[in-house]
């Protein structure tokens, strides 16, 4: 199962994805120009792992769009989490992908290993970025006036501007910036040795 699944991540979605253009095409009855955009953004365009990336934050920012548009209505969020997690995908695998490749190409290049100092950035990244959003999120949440439950026998009913906010943090901003991601991955250049996205 484990080896059909890493098939199905590393080729399977990419060239599913494009042998199923056409049909997509012809089921929906999109024109030429609608053919073409989605050629263009799909995963052969850029190259296998950037425009599954691309594909993919896309993808995840119309799941996450969907969440934002009903909030409060429990099928429609998880319709949008189905099509968010179907979007990360992608963008989750194939962003290792690309440090891999990166990562061979500068010891192909300088003759020396950088995996230890890539992740002791990455973990530096990481703690930075987490207590930072962790940062963003309480302030939001005393400047709203979030009320935390006493106790168990009974959860306080949150105001609007708070539910706003959570919901702004949750779906609102990956609606944001994941097509901004998609845009900064779209000039991503190929290696004309390797072939893949650096």
């Amino acid at each position: 199962m484990a080896v059909s699944l890493t098939n199905f991540l590393d080729s399977g979605c990419i060239v599913a994805s494009s042998l199923a253009l056409t049909a997509w095409a012809a089921a929906f009855n999109f024109g030429s120009a609608w053919t073409a955009i989605l050629g263009a953004i799909g995963a052969n365009a850029f190259g296998a792992a950037v425009g599954a990336l691309i594909g993919g934050f896309l993808i995840a920012a119309l799941g996450s769009l969907i969440c934002w548009l009903q909030p409060q209505s429990l099928p429609v969020v998880l319709t949008g989490q189905v099509v968010r997690s179907i979007g990360m995908i992608p963008a989750t695998f194939m962003g290792n992908v690309l440090l891999a490749d990166a990562l061979d190409d500068v010891e192909r290049i300088t003759g020396h290993r950088c995996d230890g100092f890539t992740s002791s950035l990455y973990n530096v990244l990481l703690t930075l970025s987490t207590g930072l959003a962790m940062f963003i999120l309480n302030t939001g949440l005393s400047a709203f006036r979030y009320i935390s439950p006493a106790g168990l026998a009974e959860i306080p009913v949150q105001g609007v501007a708070v539910k706003s906010f959570i919901t702004f943090c949750v779906v609102g901003l990956p609606t944001i910036v994941y097509p901004l991601i998609a845009f900064v991955f779209h000039f991503q250049k190929n290696n004309p040795k390797t072939g893949s996205g650096q």
